[in-house]
């Protein structure tokens, strides 16, 4: 049977032909993510064209194929769209296919109302939380207000007609938007062998290196609260520097304002860094982990941190407190609490050895070797489901 995943990400058209992405949406995210239990994955998306060329990282690939949707920014290029992703849904699903919507998305919002109202059944892959994400704070967009509440009514009404969800938290999102079918929570983090560390960070004297991981394309991790932080401890006495590993479009309000700050030297912008192993080389580099975010699902970089057997402390947003205690937490846009929380770590040496033993011992919990196996088993449900109405269609017939 086939697979039909709509989805928002926007993939790139080579010159010569090929498709990729600019993120990690290649060829062996879907094939290792779905063929295990579906013969054919067809990814409904926005395609743009551009002169890069990325030898080898093609999306594309034996059961694999992107039905490509033009490319559009905004809300106009949005509505002006409308018709031609329920067309192309139509068409896709007019063979026997399996459908997921990785949600929340406009694409599946578009799609959802077309298959609601004809009775095609589908699975939800819930990602994220519009109703944080669209928050006060997290982003700029001149229609924030606006775009929160739809987006979030849309989800809920997506999960509750869902016969299935796949959740990246264990219990976070799905208190806000509960699914009445079938559902699991199995995080999109899925960390191989190599990013586990084979010995927690252990201290002995009070820590001073602080690092941060994630885009600079929004300001919704929070890197502005957390240079407020880092100013507020210097002023204090404390001889700490940070890292910034990420890129973005806020990278050169940040880095200015780490120097209105006072913090020139003490910060270090790194930009994007890749591969994974440079990303471990820096958290290996480094005492504490800090992401200060005004929303979250389930922050990669945070359980990439604890695999490195890093001590980290967060906000309390989204899935992060199925990741760290509350004591290593505090509440997302108080930059007093978030200083205070930094100052008071990193001069327990005890205390960070102990956090970091726990963090390494958790992030084993998001291993590939204990999540890859409950998806597949969600993925087989999310099949049996379709087949059966398949077949009562034919019988209908």
């Amino acid at each position: 049977m086939k697979l039909l995943v709509l989805f928002d990400h926007r993939f790139l058209r080579g010159p010569s032909g090929e498709i990729f992405s600019d993120a990690s949406y290649n060829y062996s995210f879907f094939s290792q993510r779905y063929l295990p239990v579906f013969d054919e994955v067809l990814v409904l998306a926005r395609v743009a064209g551009t002169a890069l060329v990325r030898a080898g990282c093609g999306t594309e690939g034996p059961g694999v194929r992107v039905l490509d949707l033009p490319d559009w920014s905004g809300p106009i290029g949005f509505i002006r769209n409308r018709k031609r992703i329920i067309e192309a849904v139509r068409a896709a699903s007019r063979t026997p296919v399996a459908v997921t919507m990785i949600v929340p998305g406009g694409i599946a919002s578009v799609a959802f109302e077309d298959l609601a109202g004809r009775a095609v059944p589908f699975c939800v892959e819930v990602v994220g939380d519009p109703w944080e994400s669209l928050g006060p704070g997290a982003s700029a967009h001149p229609l924030r207000p606006i775009l929160r509440r739809w987006l979030s009514r849309t989800l809920k009404r997506q999960c509750e007609r869902a016969h299935s969800a796949l959740y990246v938290t264990k219990e976070a999102i799905q208190r806000r938007y509960p699914c009445p079918g079938i559902t699991a929570g199995v995080s999109d983090v899925v960390l191989p062998r190599e990013a586990f560390a084979p010995y927690p960070k252990a201290f002995d004297e009070p820590a001073r290196k602080l690092i941060v991981v994630g885009t600079l394309a929004q300001l919704y991790k929070g890197h502005d609260l957390l240079l407020d932080a880092v100013h507020r401890c210097v002023t204090q006495g404390l001889n700490i520097r940070l890292t910034v590993v990420g890129d973005g479009c806020h990278r050169k309000a940040l880095a200015a304002r780490a120097v209105k700050l006072g913090l020139e030297g003490r910060v270090q912008f790194t930009g994007q860094l890749s591969p994974a192993s440079e990303v471990r080389r820096e958290l290996d580099k480094s005492d504490l982990f800090v992401l200060p975010s005004r929303t979250e699902g389930l922050p990669r970089a945070l359980a990439e941190a604890m695999a490195r057997g890093l001590p980290c402390i967060a906000s309390d947003v989204g899935g992060i407190p199925e990741l760290l205690e509350p004591e290593e937490m505090v509440r997302a846009g108080e930059v007093g609490s978030l200083a205070a929380k930094i100052a008071e770590v990193l001069a327990d040496p005890v205390r960070l050895s102990v956090m970091a033993a726990r963090n390494l011992r958790k992030a084993h919990d998001y291993s590939e070797d204990i999540l890859v196996p409950r998806r597949i088993a969600f993925y087989r449900k999310v099949r049996e489901i379709a087949e059966g109405q398949t077949c009562r269609e034919y019988a209908h017939n």
